[in-house]
């Protein structure tokens, strides 16, 4: 298909008075979708939502044009389209769009030139994969976005235990590839997340206890760096870079394929949900503190406590992943049923990329959200007397607290 390219969507202040449609060139969005920023005007009145509306509403502008020969010239409409967002004070985001698979060696130099574009014009960089960071670090104000979810790929080579990834990659598409070699490593625990943004800055998952998080998995990648040159780094081949990414999230570059070390695992697991009514969250708690310490590192145990807005009430959710051998697993999961007294019982067999898939839908798109989180080296009474305590539902808004088996 054709290369939708690098894209700027401008967005404007929201009490900046709307510019002529006519003023702006003709690829810009202001000017091709008149009629939605217009409704836009009209339909929102407060700030904060007109401005979200804006950023929602506004269509791209295809930025890259052909020669007659066919080669591509870059960026041209994109720095047009930012020179106009500047002229009526928008603040400008340009939002640079690349072609994956087929065309895999020319995804990498367009984020080469994507980076370099920026760096001469000294705009604040962000890059977007999954587009998963709570923190919002795949976005950026008054920048650039470096859009990678079209570049993807995964393969895998059974015989070195390699899987090699492209940098727009999701997890479920490395969970794939890898199982069907009966090949695994920790790839996260949501499988539409992206592999980049979840491996750069460290990477849980349901295996991590067993094989590590998904940095320790990753034996050398290929890096677009701020001078906007490939590189590979390995522990031979710029050492200094290796480490560096490997933790430091998206701060030393832009990598464009990861080289991951598998692990023989059968495909089969047991695990699943285990729901327990909110008035148990003491004594679960309580069961959750001490198993996280105790269990065998084939395990992996998720506590949720949630309420839905408009509910008053809530529930409590042991989620375990077991990958050890399946004689075992009675054993290892008897003492979770006897935690409480469950509404559900979910347990049971289940393909590995499935339970990898199962908690998808409650990593939602469309929800305003505000979190907090933090680390924990031990889970004293006190702790857990607190949380317990101190865990309150409300009717308006929805309410989580979640720990992750981390250690």
């Amino acid at each position: 298909g054709k290369c939708p390219g690098a894209t700027c969507a401008p967005i404007m202040k929201s009490t900046d008075p709307l510019p002529s449609p006519e003023e702006a060139p003709p690829y810009c969005p202001m000017r091709r979708f008149p009629e939605v920023m217009k409704n836009v005007e009209s339909e929102y009145r407060r700030p904060d939502i007109r401005e979200f509306a804006r950023l929602a509403s506004v269509q791209e502008a295809q930025c890259y044009e052909r020669t007659p020969e066919g080669n591509r010239t870059r960026f041209p409409r994109l720095e047009e389209t930012i020179q106009f967002a500047e002229k009526c004070n928008y603040r400008k985001i340009g939002i640079a769009f690349c072609v994956g698979l087929k065309e895999e060696l020319r995804m990498v130099a367009d984020i080469m030139a994507a980076v370099t574009f920026a760096r001469e014009r000294e705009l604040l960089l962000a890059v977007k994969c999954g587009g998963h960071s709570f923190a919002g670090k795949s976005t950026c104000d008054g920048g650039m976005q470096i859009d990678l979810s079209s570049f993807r790929s995964a393969r895998v080579d059974p015989f070195e235990r390699k899987a090699y990834i492209a940098g727009g990659s999701l997890l479920g598409e490395l969970d794939h590839e890898a199982m069907n070699f009966g090949l695994a490593t920790t790839a996260g625990t949501v499988s539409h997340t992206g592999v980049g943004g979840l491996t750069l800055g460290g990477g849980f998952g349901r295996l991590a206890r067993k094989y590590g998080l998904a940095l320790d998995n990753v034996s050398a990648v290929d890096i677009v760096t701020a001078d906007g040159k490939l590189r590979h780094a390995n522990a031979e081949q710029n050492p200094d870079l290796y480490w560096a990414v490997r933790g430091g999230g998206g701060n030393f570059g832009i990598v464009t394929s990861f080289e991951f070390q598998l692990h023989p695992m059968e495909r089969q697991v047991i695990g699943g949900d285990v729901v327990y009514p909110l008035k148990q969250l003491p004594q679960l708690l309580r069961y959750y503190a001490d198993a996280v310490t105790e269990s065998p590192d084939d395990l992996y145990l998720d506590f949720v406590v949630s309420s839905d807005i408009g509910k008053d009430d809530g529930i409590v959710i042991l989620h375990a992943c077991y990958s050890g051998p399946e004689s075992e697993a009675e054993k290892v999961l008897a003492p979770m049923r006897k935690a409480g007294t469950p509404v559900h019982d979910g347990i049971r067999a289940i393909d590995y990329p499935a339970i990898q898939s199962s908690w998808d839908n409650t990593d939602p798109r469309h929800t305003g959200s505000y979190i907090k989180s933090g680390f924990i080296n031990e889970f004293p009474d006190q702790l857990v007397s607190t949380l317990s305590q101190n865990f309150k539902t409300f009717n308006e808004r929805g309410t989580t607290m979640f720990f992750q088996h981390s250690g």
